[in-house]
């Protein structure tokens, strides 16, 4: 019976090297790397937009923006990651993780048929390689390295301090004042994310402070979860109870005796 414990023992510790380990910590250097799944979906909803007062910050066409395109109360956004390569080299200097999105415009009917964003994007591994100041295609990123909290400590440092500031709990305050960036007036942003690198709040405000926008990650999806995956999570019950069936099997039979 020691052996069959031994045995049990043996092959919970060779299961979770296998299908633990390489998703906890992901191959990039540094511990970076995407926690997003290559496929995964993740929605953001509109809880409230005040359009009068984007027109004030952005003028009439401010729908035009591809990060505004549709934006209403209750409308959904939808990005899929498309691509990961963690073997990409910028410029073929500098090493990095290459990824593709596709975010398609905001939509009330869960239509989803215009992709404002399509293309291929990238962070590098070692924040000294930067040099200049990141910029996204939207006023702050939808999707970022994990954990969160390690990429944004060296993040600070290649964003314009001119227009952000990091701070605790994975948040982003981005400040333009008229006439920058687009904006017709002073516009502020407050852009929080979870563990996962994943943008789970965004809020505008107007000079005054007075919420513009409010926009939430989609708790109904998969993408809030920061739990061991469920493949994982089956193969570490699996062999968690074979452990514990060894145990009761070996005690029953030493109180037999």
């Amino acid at each position: 019976m020691k052996k069959i414990i031994k045995i049990s023992l043996v092959i919970t510790l060779f299961l979770s090297s296998i299908y633990l380990i390489p998703n906890i910590n992901a191959a990039a250097p540094h511990g970076l790397d995407f926690a997003v799944k290559k496929g995964e979906l993740i929605y953001w909803t509109a809880n409230f937009v005040d359009e009068t007062a984007l027109e004030t910050l952005y003028g009439v066409d401010w729908e035009d923006d591809i990060f505004f395109s549709g934006l209403e109360d209750g409308a959904k956004m939808r990005l899929n990651l498309t691509n990961i390569d963690p073997t990409y080299m910028h410029t073929g200097l500098y090493p990095g993780i290459l990824y593709g999105i596709d975010v398609w415009d905001w939509t009330v009917t869960d239509t989803w048929v215009t992709k404002q964003i399509s293309g291929n994007y990238y962070y590098l591994k070692d924040f000294d390689d930067y040099t200049t100041y990141i910029y996204h295609t939207t006023a702050v990123p939808l999707i970022m390295l994990a954990p969160a909290e390690e990429f944004l400590e060296g993040y600070s440092d290649i964003l314009s301090p001119n227009y952000y500031t990091v701070a605790l709990d994975n948040i982003i305050f981005g400040h333009f004042q008229s006439g920058e960036v687009y904006a017709l007036d002073d516009v502020f942003y407050f852009a929080k994310y979870n563990s996962r690198g994943i943008l789970s709040h965004l809020n505008i405000f107007n000079e005054l402070h007075e919420l513009v926008v409010d926009i939430t990650l989609d708790s109904s999806g998969d993408s809030t979860d920061d739990s061991i995956p469920g493949f994982d999570l089956i193969i570490v019950l699996g062999t968690s109870s074979l452990l514990l069936i060894g145990i009761i099997v070996y005690i029953i039979k030493r109180i037999k005796v």
